[in-house]
């Protein structure tokens, strides 16, 4: 026996029915209460059941809400009575409320006749979702249009600012050889008439009027004008320089586009033109100079090793430039130029340091057949436009006469020209340096003075020249017996005087000077064996209390005169001196 269900009542049915639909309906009563919820309210809501039962009331639901955060940060209390103040108008409302988890429910609530109100809330978040993106698509679409749109309007003020500002001559001209842009200089540099220079007008047009000035030499102008127009259909990338009838100068660049437009440059070139012929001419005079001096060019790099020799070195030295070149000026000067002269070669160094000109220095060079050559050389700094070290360039001359005759001439102020000792003027000199070591060092030293006796007979009975000889031979033999610390010197016709530096308990001045009477005795008689010529000496000394200079030679001469007037051939001290 089946068992058959019992019908359902209109309630039932209606309430199954709520709860099929999909959005959530709620049926409060006029003192908000709950009368009725479907299902899909609670799960929109994610309401616990308790709260879903006829009876809750309209409070307890939004303090619910409250507490998990659906309004949003604040009094909780306070967050619930202000809803509810608006409930109770009882009035239509339609709303979207965005929930905490993402989700946007539709809320639509009318109002009972016998109040109360029933409300229907809808899911529109995947809807709302689609609609914002595309709003926001729309938006950012809008946005990129209007700053492309803007952008090209910006890059096209400013290429027009750019090209109106440029130097240079500009000109756009379409495969119709029709020009489309050009800026004022185009005219300017072209020497075109405003009417002529300006967009729409024909590339035939210029090219006649070019023709009719001579632009492009004599002849026929239309034949000219129509080889132009002809080539210009067929664009293809061009360069070159031409020269005008007026005198200026033009550079002329031509780039073909891809739509066969030609974009053409124009440059004046008539001031660099100009300034290449005159540097030129320069380099042509400065080398006319260079051959026609008697001095070279030279040039080092950055590390100061020689990077260029003019012809004219060669030419003077008789050296190739070839193995000097790589190498520092102190690498090719002879071997022991920079020790003869240490304090010479460091302040040249200091200069090169401090990068500073440097003029009239001197230095030996070895020749091509090993001879000395002396050359000066004056350089100054080169830099960069950045202000960076380049090396020095200069010039160089060949002095090796020049010095040989200073030499000489200094030989002749410190050296007596008949016996080649050193004279009164260079043995003072020395004598000077010698007590001023003397008294920095604590050295004691003595001078001899030796004058010849009876030199007079043999000038009177052998003529000047025995006496030449003698003095000659009297020199060399007082040469012989001298220390390497000792000083000799011709200090008047037959006097000599010997320095002696650095005398010490050893050493015997009384017993030297004794010696070299001796040896002038015989050197007089290997010359002048028939005459009786002898010596004598004064010996004075010194030490770090002095005496001076002046006070020295006084006392040493003074010497000298008492051995003469005790007799000839004898050594006298000076007098209050110890030996």
């Amino acid at each position: 026996m089946s068992t058959t269900p019992p019908p359902a009542t209109d309630k039932t049915l209606l309430a199954q029915g709520i709860d099929a639909l999909d959005a959530g309906i709620s049926v409060f009563d006029a003192n908000l209460c709950l009368i009725a919820a479907n299902r899909r309210l609670a799960e929109l809501f994610e309401f616990p059941p308790h709260l879903m039962q006829p009876g809750t009331s309209l409070a307890e639901l939004y303090r619910f809400n409250a507490r998990r955060g659906e309004y949003g940060a604040g009094d909780l209390e306070g967050q619930v009575q202000t809803r509810l103040a608006i409930a109770r108008r009882f009035e239509p409302h339609d709303f979207e409320r965005d929930r905490p988890d993402g989700m946007i429910i539709e809320v639509r609530g009318t109002p009972l006749p016998a109040g109360g109100f029933v409300t229907i809330y809808t899911d529109v978040t995947e809807h709302r979702q689609r609609e914002r993106a595309l709003e926001s698509l729309t938006t950012e679409l809008e946005a990129r249009v209007a700053a492309r749109t803007a952008e090209l309007a910006r890059q096209s003020a400013l290429l027009q600012q750019v090209v109106s500002h440029v130097d240079h001559g500009i000109t756009l001209v379409n495969k119709e050889l029709v020009l489309e842009l050009c800026n004022p200089q185009f005219a300017r540099i072209m020497r075109f008439p405003p009417d002529l220079a300006r967009p729409g007008n024909n590339f035939e047009d210029f090219i006649r009027f070019n023709a009719e000035r001579g632009e492009y030499g004599a002849g026929p102008v239309e034949p000219l004008v129509a080889a132009r127009v002809e080539q210009a259909r067929h664009p293809q990338p061009h360069h070159f320089e031409r020269s005008r009838p007026d005198g200026t100068s033009i550079e002329v660049i031509g780039t073909p586009t891809s739509d066969g437009s030609l974009v053409t440059t124009y440059i004046d070139i008539t001031a660099r033109k100009r300034a290449e012929t005159a540097l030129g001419a320069s380099e042509q005079r400065f080398h006319d100079f260079a051959r026609a001096s008697s001095d070279w060019f030279f040039e080092t790099d950055a590390e100061l090793r020689f990077s260029y020799f003019s012809e004219r070195f060669q030419e003077v030295t008789g050296l190739a430039p070839e193995p000097l070149l790589g190498r520092q000026r102190r690498e090719v000067a002879v071997p022991d130029a920079v020790a003869a002269e240490p304090e010479k070669w460091r302040q040249h160094d200091d200069d090169l340091a401090q990068r500073r000109p440097y003029r009239d220095f001197q230095y030996p060079l070895l020749g091509l057949a090993g001879q000395c050559l002396h050359i000066s050389v004056s350089a100054v700094p080169a830099f960069d436009h950045s202000g960076s070290f380049l090396g020095y360039r200069g010039t160089g001359t060949d002095v090796t006469e020049l010095y040989q005759a200073r030499e000489a001439l200094q030989h002749m102020a410190h050296y007596d020209a008949l016996t080649d000792i050193p004279n009164r003027r260079y043995f003072e000199a020395t004598l000077e340096a010698t007590l001023a070591r003397a008294a920095r060092y604590q050295h004691r030293g003595a001078v001899i003075f030796i004058d010849l006796d009876r030199f007079k007979q043999v000038n009177d009975t052998h003529g000047h020249l025995a006496g030449d000889a003698l003095l000659k031979n009297v020199a060399a033999h007082l040469a012989t017996r001298l220390r390497k610390t000792d000083f000799l010197a011709r200090i008047g016709g037959d006097e000599f005087a010997l320095l002696c530096e650095c005398v010490d308990s050893d050493d015997n001045p009384m017993q030297l000077a004794n010696e070299l009477i001796t040896m002038v005795i015989d050197a007089a008689a290997r010359t002048c064996p028939d005459c009786e010529v002898g010596a004598s000496a004064g010996v004075a000394y010194f030490n770090n209390a002095g005496p001076s200079l002046d006070v020295l030679m006084q006392r040493a001469d003074a010497a000298m005169y008492q051995a003469k007037a005790n007799g000839r051939g004898e050594v006298c001290q000076a007098p209050d001196q110890e030996a």
